[in-house]
């Protein structure tokens, strides 16, 4: 269906003028909250400072408040609009005349709602003469103005009075309730104390039973419970040795059923396994003297579960009637992983003595509690000795301090950590020793201590001092030969040139510049700059004997001319060699040069 034109038209002419023409207005409750607003009234009411509010009271300009309140009451008694003119009000030193107006409206609520118009009307014509009759005409309407404004605040007042009054019988009223609901209650406390009382006497009595049997319920139900959820296999035995019951755990360890064991002797069940001559002394000693056991071992066999060893405490109890309580523990897999313990630490202890290398093992405490047998026999020392007394007593005296220091800040950190120290030889003799120490943990993460290993690098310092005081001296011989070399062209007046054939670069030296004729700020950074000095008819040549030399790695020794920067051509004659590479790469090469124009 096409729109309708006509209706878009009748709401843009609607909103334009509810806009532009409808007079400022606001809707208000009863207690003079706005809760619409119609029109621009930013001249009539403005936010108040501070905590935000709505309230028309609160929102009006000054001068508006007293007769926005009185023409609201009256509207509020005569169910009728009320309207109020002349009012004055002052926005920003400019005066406005201002008529105001409440309208009672008819909602289906029982809330009262108010229309309050806000009207600036036209300033009152006062006549430039007036005679006598018209001032007292005039005074007698602001008399009877400021007479029914009277009127209007005693009204207010009388109202407000009668609302106190109101109020206060209402609460005389609600005071003489509470005192007699008070007394009504002191009489129920009464009665209820009396009750009370005769209950706890009954309760008393009643308490003292419920209590005992409690205590009896829960001592036999604790018992049970335990009886029934520890996880050792557990029998209790009469004192003919009969089982009485057994608890979850027996059953499923030994793979029995409660009906071929409960009220049968111990020694018959299953294939007799328990029928063992020392275990049925010891039983019967419990039942005789009152005597218990613990720590009994035995190894139990059947087809059901195969091969276990046990280990068996028993004591004498009382369970309503005298019985023994036997506690089953299956210890196969802690022998298993003492016995796999036992061997691996053997087998550790069989390649760490063979072991070329000083081993040693500590605890999470920082004790030694392994030395190797290659670190004993290179100390001398015994592995009680080092136990008591501790490692560093074996380090040169000089290192003992520092190495105590690294050694506890890394166990307290539980880290790696190497060091190199000076380790007293069974000889007496101090080698030097590179140790390196890592911590170890257990499946469970916990720290369980260090394992060290050191090996002799006494021949490796020496052969490093050694190859320190060679290098020192050829150090020394080098800086002999560059002072004589410096001597030497000092004296020759000769200058220095080195090329990097890698980089393509060349430097001269400061009597090199003067002789191929550079200016003081010149810079040559290049070959090819260097070669454009040469004079013009000898570059080629100097070209093509580089090449050849640079090919055939010969000595350098070439005469040539250049030019300098005040155009005299000069003799120049170099010397040079070529350095290479190990794979025979040209490096660079290095050059003397000498001005021998004066010899020509």
């Amino acid at each position: 269906m096409p729109p309708n034109p006509g209706s878009d038209l009748d709401k843009l002419v609607d909103s334009l003028l509810l806009s532009q023409y409808v007079p400022a207005s606001v809707v208000v409750n009863q207690d003079l909250e706005i809760l619409q607003f119609r029109g621009s009234t930013g001249l009539f009411l403005e936010p108040a400072p501070g905590k935000a509010s709505l309230n028309l009271i609160k929102m009006a300009r000054p001068s508006l408040v007293f007769e926005l309140r009185n023409i609201v009451h009256k509207a509020q008694k005569s169910a009728e609009p009320i309207r109020k003119s002349g009012l004055e009000i002052k926005v920003n030193n400019k005066l406005h005349y201002v008529a105001i107006e409440a309208v009672p409206l008819d909602t289906a609520t029982e809330e009262r709602l108010y229309l309050i118009i806000f009207d600036e009307v036209q300033p009152p014509i006062v006549p430039v003469t007036q005679s006598a009759d018209a001032r007292n005409r005039r005074i007698k309407e602001l008399e009877n103005e400021l007479a029914n404004l009277r009127d209007d605040m005693r009204s207010i007042i009388e109202e407000q009075e009668a609302s106190n009054e109101e109020l206060q019988s209402a609460n005389e009223e609600i005071i003489s309730s509470n005192e007699e609901l008070q007394s009504i209650n002191e009489e129920l406390e009464t009665s209820k104390e009396e009750i009370e009382s005769t209950n706890e006497e009954l309760l008393t009595i009643n308490q003292e039973l419920q209590v005992r049997n409690d205590q009896l319920s829960e001592a036999y139900q604790f018992a049970e419970d335990i009886f029934g959820t520890i996880r050792e296999a557990t029998l209790v035995l009469d004192t003919d040795l009969r089982v009485k019951s057994a608890n979850p755990g027996f059953y499923r360890l030994f793979k029995l059923k409660e009906e071929t064991t409960e009220r049968r002797l111990i020694y018959e069940l299953g294939n007799r396994q328990w029928d063992i001559p020392e275990l049925r002394s010891m039983l019967t000693d419990i039942v005789t003297s009152d005597a218990q056991f613990q720590g009994f071992e035995l190894t139990y066999t059947s087809p059901e579960t195969g091969e276990k060893i046990l280990s068996i405490n028993a004591r004498r109890v009382v369970r309503q009637q005298a019985s023994i309580l036997v506690a089953i523990e299956d210890i196969t897999d802690h022998r298993r992983a003492q016995r796999l313990l036992s061997e691996r630490e053997a087998w550790f202890h069989e390649i760490a003595d063979n072991a070329p290398t000083l081993i040693w093992v500590s605890d999470a405490n920082g004790r030694f509690t392994f030395l190797n047998k290659v670190w004993l026999d290179y100390t001398g020392r015994t592995l009680e000795n080092v136990a008591q007394q501790g490692l560093v007593q074996s380090l040169h005296p000089d290192d003992q301090a520092g190495y105590q220091e690294k050694y506890d800040l890394s166990l307290k950190r539980q880290k790696s950590f190497s060091s190199e120290f000076r380790l007293r030889r069974y000889d007496g003799l101090f080698h030097w020793m590179l140790e390196n120490a890592r911590p170890s943990f257990g499946h469970d993460g916990l720290f369980t201590g260090y394992i060290g290993s050191s090996i002799d690098i006494q021949l490796q310092k020496e052969t490093a001092l050694e190859l320190d005081r060679r290098v020192q001296d050829r150090t020394k011989e080098l800086s002999q030969a560059n002072e004589l070399m410096r001597i030497a062209l000092n004296t020759s007046q000769a200058g220095l040139g080195r090329w990097d054939w890698r980089s393509q670069t060349i430097a001269w030296d400061t009597r090199g510049r003067e002789i191929i004729g550079l200016a003081t700020n010149e810079e040559i950074l290049s070959i090819d700059d260097w070669v454009n000095r040469i004079y013009p008819d000898d570059r080629d040549r100097v070209r093509a004997y580089l090449k050849e030399c640079l090919e055939t790695n010969q000595d350098i020794r070439i005469e040539y001319r250049v030019i300098h920067q005040d155009g005299s051509i000069h003799y120049v004659l170099e010397a040079g060699k070529c350095t290479q590479s190990n794979d025979g790469e040209l490096l660079s090469s290095i050059g003397m040069v000498i001005d021998v124009t004066d010899l020509r």
